[in-house]
């Protein structure tokens, strides 16, 4: 007979500028079992509930992502100081600072990581259905104000020119959302002079903008924030043969430049 899970959860109400439930157990409403959680929800929180950032990850929800650990470091120097603090972790909102402007952070280990029992399968139906009970949990309880949902949007996008070959045979392939196997056989020359037609392509996530939200697309010749380990830094990256020289992007009459967004429609009754 397997161990009966046992509730660990402990509350500290003192020790930091909000309060802190760690280890909550979530029942699984999709499947048997639980997955836990901390909780960090303003003080105020005890009279007037909260809307809910909610995160569901599979790097260890108590794993410190500081200056005082070799975990990403180069990354954790590019944040905001504003969002570092004692429980500031990899790829979760930091519960300092988003406390500190009204809301409550959820942050629950993937199922077999961290305190979550279970069986590892991420990136499954499984794990999204108990992220989905996750989320309905956090909406439910007393301190939150109905409004939960993930704050995490993978919003990156790239495209190498020299790998712009379209492969327009694929099934996937629409002349709005071009398909690209991306192969080694596929790099094609770059000459000086010539203007290429490329696009950019936000990874279709969960990114959902509201009526009057802004969307940025920031175009760079180097790497940017949040690159992290998927730098150009390498001894033959970085040859005069291969950055040697300017990079122009072309607007214009001559050009066409457009944004293709997929547009929600209304909720019908």
């Amino acid at each position: 007979m397997p161990n009966p899970i046992q509730d660990i959860a402990t509350v500290d109400n003192d020790s930091f500028p909000y309060i802190l439930e760690k280890n909550v157990s979530i029942p699984l409403k999709r499947s048997s079992g639980v997955v836990r959680a901390n909780v960090y929800r303003p003080k105020s929180s005890t009279t007037e509930p909260v809307p809910v950032l909610v995160t569901y990850v599979p790097y260890g929800k108590d794993i410190y992502y500081g200056e005082q650990v070799d975990f990403q470091v180069q990354s954790f120097s590019e944040l905001n100081p504003e969002q570092n603090s004692a429980h500031s972790a990899w790829e979760t909102p930091d519960p300092g600072y988003w406390t500190s402007v009204g809301y409550a952070v959820v942050r629950v280990d993937e199922r077999d990581l961290g305190q979550s029992p279970g069986l590892l399968d991420t990136m499954s139906k499984s794990a999204s259905e108990a992220f989905f009970d996750a989320v309905e949990w956090a909406a439910e309880q007393p301190w939150s104000s109905g409004t939960a949902g993930d704050p995490v949007p993978l919003t990156k996008g790239w495209l190498r020119v020299s790998l712009r070959k379209v492969n327009a045979a694929h099934r996937r392939h629409r002349d709005y959302l071009p398909y690209r196997d991306c192969c080694k056989s596929d790099v094609q020359p770059v000459l000086p002079g010539e203007a290429y037609t490329v696009d950019v392509e936000v990874w279709p996530t969960n990114v959902v903008l509201e009526e009057g939200s802004q969307l940025v697309l920031e175009v760079s010749s180097g790497d940017t924030q949040g690159s992290g380990i998927f730098t150009h830094g390498g001894r033959n990256d970085r040859t005069e043969q291969r950055f040697g020289g300017m990079n122009h992007i072309c607007f214009g009459p001559d050009y066409d430049n457009y944004i293709t967004l997929p547009v929600v429609p209304p909720k019908i009754a």
